[in-house]
């Protein structure tokens, strides 16, 4: 897994939330190289029913890289978009 940086508000966030998963699922996402070489890299997450949720990646102009069908339990969120840059994972207001 690659090393990932993460601000501590959003860290904060995401265990508030019950939303951790994401931090791993997006760190591992990394190693793929349809996501690797994106620079910039915006993620969104929907719930679409209970538990399940579509995350989305996506380079900032909408171009949609990978979408993936997730279970997250514990998660309260019902969407969440975070971008991902320079190796740290961050609020859309954080960068």
């Amino acid at each position: 897994m690659k090393n990932m940086f993460i601000t501590r508000n959003l860290d904060e966030f995401l265990k508030t939330h019950g939303c951790e998963f994401l931090k791993e699922l997006i760190a591992c996402m990394q190693e793929r190289v349809e996501v690797s070489v994106e620079e910039f890299q915006v993620w969104r997450l929907k719930r679409k029913h209970k538990n399940k949720y579509i995350l989305i990646l996506d380079d900032g102009n909408y171009n949609k890289i990978k979408t993936l069908v997730v279970t997250i339990p514990n998660c309260s969120v019902n969407k969440l978009k975070l971008y991902f840059e320079n190796d740290t994972l961050t609020f859309p207001n954080e960068r």
